[in-house]
C-alpha cells in the first residue's frame, strides 16, 4: 500500500513539471484607461481693462480715461493668427489743458471708441507668447474740447503684447496699442499733431 502512495506521489510530482501536457493558468489582463487629454480650438476670446489717452503734441493737451475691450480671435498656428478688438471708454475722462487758456477737467463729458481688426504674429517661450498687433482700425471721439461733432479717424494701427498661459484654454495677456498718429484729428486741430494709445490688460479663454 505505501508502495503505491509513493509511486502516485511520484507521478503527481512529476507532471508539475513536464513541461508538454500541463496547460498553463489563465492571466487577467488589466486595462488602465488613458486619460483623455484636453484639448482646445483655434478660436479664442478676451475681455480687458484698457487705458486710453488722446494727445496734442502741440498744445500738450490731453484726454485720458479708463475703458473696456473685447476681442475676439483665431490662431493659424503657434506663429500667427487673426483678432478683431472693440473698446469703449468708461465712466470719468480726464482732461489737462496744457499750454491753453482752457479749464482742467476730471470729469469732461467726452467718450472714445476704437474698432479695427489686425494680424497676430506670435512666438513662444514655454507658457509665455510675445506677440505684435499689425492692422486697421477706426478711432471715434465725442465732445473734443470746443466742438461737439463725433471726431473719428480710419488708418493704420499697431502694437506689441505678451500672454501667459495659466492652464488648458485660460491665459491672461497685456499690451500696448498705438491707435493714431497724424495731423489735425479729422480736421479738429488742423495744424496739430495728435497721437492716441492704449494700454490693455486682461483674460482669455480658447474654446
Amino acid at each position: 500500500m505505501k508502495l503505491k502512495i509513493i509511486t502516485l506521489s511520484m507521478v503527481l510530482a512529476s507532471s508539475l513539471f513536464a513541461g508538454g501536457n500541463t496547460v498553463p493558468p489563465e492571466v487577467k489582463v488589466i486595462e488602465i484607461p488613458k486619460v483623455k487629454e484636453v484639448s482646445t480650438s483655434a478660436f479664442y476670446f478676451g475681455l480687458g481693462a484698457s487705458y486710453l489717452k488722446l494727445n496734442d503734441s502741440t498744445t500738450k493737451e490731453k484726454l485720458t480715461g479708463l475703458g473696456a475691450t473685447a476681442q475676439i480671435g483665431y490662431s493659424y498656428n503657434d506663429y500667427i493668427g487673426i483678432e478683431a478688438r472693440y473698446t469703449q471708454s468708461v465712466g470719468k475722462v480726464a482732461y489737462d489743458k496744457g499750454t491753453t487758456t482752457n479749464t482742467n477737467n476730471s470729469n469732461y463729458p467726452s467718450k472714445a471708441s476704437n474698432i479695427a481688426i489686425y494680424a497676430k504674429p506670435n512666438y513662444k517661450l514655454g507658457n509665455l507668447s510675445l506677440y505684435g498687433l499689425v492692422g486697421y482700425g477706426m478711432l471715434k471721439y465725442t465732445n473734443l474740447p470746443t466742438t461737439t461733432r463725433d471726431r473719428k479717424q480710419n488708418g493704420f494701427q499697431w502694437g506689441v503684447g505678451t500672454e501667459y498661459s495659466l492652464v488648458a484654454g485660460l491665459s491672461i495677456f497685456a499690451d500696448y496699442t498705438r491707435l493714431y498718429t497724424g495731423t489735425g484729428f479729422d480736421g479738429h486741430v488742423p495744424n496739430s499733431d495728435v497721437y492716441s494709445d492704449s494700454v490693455t490688460v486682461g483674460v482669455s479663454y480658447r474654446f
